[in-house]
């Protein structure tokens, strides 16, 4: 019975704590992925065309690379190997949040007494 009662025990905690562990799922912030600068010999990069896929990428001794939109890797190396194994991931940043107000949303109460001295004003004229 203690035996019995020992490993319940145990699993009970051991489902507690991989409970209360964090688990890190995909990042919501997008990736876009854009050709890198220069390939691996260091060739600049002259002229890409990123609004097709895949994303072509010229460099400066005549290379071509092109690369994956969706995953980054690439999916074609006419530059003797020397295209870099991954095109650079560029992260969306959000736009901030407009700044609020340091004043409370609360009604405001109407002082009457002004009111009544126009009221009393009118009267009399």
């Amino acid at each position: 019975m203690r035996s019995f009662l020992m490993i319940l025990t145990m699993l009970i905690s051991a489902m507690l704590t991989s409970a209360l562990v964090a688990r890190t799922g995909p990042s919501s912030v997008p990736c876009v992925y854009t050709c890198p600068l220069k390939d691996t010999v260091g060739h600049t990069l002259n002229a890409d065309d990123e609004s097709n896929n895949p994303i072509n990428c010229h460099y400066k001794d005549g290379g071509l690379c092109k690369y994956s939109k969706t995953t980054g890797s690439v999916t074609f190396d006419q530059d003797n190997g020397h295209c870099p194994s991954k095109a650079v991931c560029s992260t969306v940043t959000r736009r901030a949040a407009l700044p609020q107000s340091p004043r409370r949303n609360v009604a405001r109460q109407v002082d009457a007494g002004e009111l009544k001295l126009r009221k009393r004003g009118k009267r009399s004229v």
